[in-house]
């Protein structure tokens, strides 16, 4: 298609690619952690969020991809039985 680049096969890309989310969603929650309350509340630098902001941004996210996952599945009738 024009505006796309053309589409690339890297072996084990994906794998790569997983591997590297499960790490990183299996890390923050340690990270998170050793933050104090007021660690979380306050900005990382001036106009800039708090961790907290940004964690409520990572849920959102996570939220908002998960349904559309949810709706497309759907729509192919990949779907539960008993739904």
């Amino acid at each position: 298609m024009d505006g796309l680049p053309a589409e690339q096969s890297h072996p084990g890309s994906q794998e790569t690619s997983q591997e590297r989310m499960i790490s990183a969603n299996q890390k923050l929650p340690e990270y998170i952690s050793t933050l104090s309350d007021d660690a979380l509340h306050q900005p990382v630098a001036q106009g800039r969020p708090s961790p907290y902001q940004v964690i409520q941004g990572l849920i959102a996210h996570n939220s908002y991809l998960t349904c559309e996952v949810i709706s497309i599945r759907h729509m192919l009738g990949l779907w539960l039985d008993k739904t």
